[in-house]
């Protein structure tokens, strides 16, 4: 079933209403689940049925370590974007940092768009080795994503699949805090979905076209048969979140005032 729709999308996020306006065309799609066909890497975990856990991340000195060379990265990636900052500067006041243009944020997002290389600036190694014991399998990466969301702006994607692009099936997926997460900014998830068949989420077709905003994956703008309400698992400090990309999330909507959320984000596939 296919239309063509220029509408507002309604959910909810831990009981907030949140919408978006969406255009192009959406369609439901054939009963099937995914991950019946896929590597399920989160079979076997307690959490499997629910598809995500906030789980302890790295002990602290080596979780420090990584933080602090994360955002020593970012900091390079925005003075490449011709925004001058120090090493010290507060993440989660990147929206009130003096001198900053839309031209500046602009540029600095087109730098961080793109994922991170593992090219040995960042040690992921133990991370690797901590995702391979929660999943129960050896897993590996190849890059990692940062994601910058100012307070009260348009800056999240919506609520999505990954592997609605096949490039990003038979993952894991992850989202450590960095600066700015609170239960009011943090990574939204619609517990059970990754075993949803198709049928049940209508979505738009050939990526999404949000606010005048292209995304490469397509949006979820409709649940049939149930509410569409997502909930902020909301990881605290030493925690992270592990979830199936086959799971709809996103839409983070960043509710604060006065903090950006930054954030790791990372996928994990067999080795």
């Amino acid at each position: 079933m296919q239309e063509s729709s220029h509408k507002s999308v309604q959910f909810s996020i831990d009981g907030t209403p949140v919408d978006f306006p969406v255009e192009g065309d959406t369609a439901v799609g054939p009963e099937l689940v995914l991950l019946d066909q896929d590597d399920d890497l989160i079979a076997g975990t307690p959490w499997a049925e629910s598809g995500y856990a906030v789980l302890p991340f790295l002990d602290a000195g080596p979780r420090q370590v990584l933080v602090d060379s994360i955002k020593h990265a970012i900091f390079g990636r925005m003075r490449a974007a011709g925004i001058e900052v120090g090493d010290d500067y507060p993440l989660d006041q990147y929206h009130t940092m003096p001198g900053l243009t839309p031209e500046l944020h602009h540029a600095f997002i087109e730098r961080i768009r793109k994922s991170f290389p593992l090219d040995g600036s960042v040690d992921m190694a133990p991370l690797i080795e901590r995702m391979s014991d929660i999943c129960g399998v050896r897993v590996t990466s190849d890059a990692f994503c940062v994601r910058v969301v100012r307070p009260q702006s348009g800056d999240n994607n919506p609520p999505h699949r990954d592997v609605w692009l096949d490039t990003l099936r038979h993952r894991v997926n992850i989202y450590a805090p960095i600066a700015g997460s609170t239960l009011e900014t943090s990574l939204p998830v619609l517990p059970g979905s990754h075993r949803w068949p198709e049928s049940m989420v209508e979505r738009t077709t050939g990526g999404a076209n949000i606010g005048g905003v292209a995304y490469t994956v397509p949006a979820a703008t409709r649940i049939l048969g149930q509410e569409f309400n997502m909930v902020r698992p909301n990881p605290g400090e030493g925690e992270f979140l592990v979830f199936s990309p086959y799971m709809i999330h996103g839409g983070a909507r960043n509710l604060s005032r006065n903090l950006t959320r930054v954030s790791l984000e990372m996928r994990f596939w067999r080795a």
